[in-house]
């Protein structure tokens, strides 16, 4: 109970004047907005919660250790012309964003329908002997991957019409075919996913400039190759929060 006021104080205090946050029962909220397409009110909803996980709660004098909340957006008239369809539609994407992780924001729409693949990790990795060995790697910690060699394609994956990749985290490579690892971090923040989508940049070209500069593209972290197997498997769990 004192985790559901909290984080209903939470959204009504993040949410403008005009937007309405209601309680629909048990542990679920909606927020109802305006002027603002899918993707936008993704980023933003994606945003609040992020925020609320960083702030952290505590009840009486204990803390709770990790709150985790998942949200699915639906938008009007595309995804339902009423409440109920709107809902339906929103629950769908809910159900979909726990069954990848939960923790995340997942938009309704096209994405109900269009299969995809919910992995742990995404290795953007040209390389095919350091992909096999970040495969197994992570694989024999539990985690499950899928490699993507080229550049554009893994682009696609996450963000085109085909959106074929629902990843909790990202290590990506600079030196890529068909897209360079640098812009394919802009082209997600840009698309205001990062908070939702950790990605640790594992690149050859570890100059001072270009680690400052992954950082300031929305990187969770960075790390030099050659690499040391168990930091970077730390490094992934600290931007997992596992």
């Amino acid at each position: 109970d004192g985790v559901l006021q909290q984080l209903a104080q939470w959204l009504v205090r993040h949410f403008r004047d005009g937007e309405l946050v209601a309680r629909l029962g048990g542990e679920e909220f909606v927020v109802v907005g305006s002027g603002m397409g899918r993707d936008t009110a993704v980023a933003r909803l994606a945003e609040v919660l992020s925020g609320f996980r960083r702030a952290g709660v505590r009840v009486g004098e204990d803390s709770v250790a990790q709150v985790g909340v998942s949200a699915g957006v639906a938008e009007f008239p595309a995804d339902g012309e009423d409440f109920s369809d709107l809902y339906r539609s929103a629950d769908r994407a809910l159900g979909r964003a726990k069954e990848a992780g939960r923790g995340r924001v997942l938009a309704a729409g096209a994405g109900d329908t269009r299969p995809s693949a919910a992995v742990d990790v995404a290795i953007v990795e040209d390389d095919p002997v350091i992909a096999e060995l970040l495969r197994h790697t992570l694989e024999t910690a539990g985690y499950t991957c899928v490699v993507l060699p080229d550049g554009q394609d893994a682009l696609d994956a996450f963000l085109g019409p085909a959106r074929s990749i629902d990843a909790r985290a990202v290590l990506l490579d600079l030196d890529l075919p068909g897209l360079g690892g640098m812009e394919i971090l802009r082209q997600l923040r840009l698309a205001g996913i990062l908070e939702q989508l950790p990605v640790i940049v594992v690149s050859a070209r570890a100059t001072e400039a270009e680690a400052l500069q992954t950082p300031e593209e929305g990187a969770a972290d960075h790390i030099a190759k050659p690499f040391s197997v168990p930091l970077l498997v730390r490094k992934l769990q600290r931007a997992l929060g596992d």
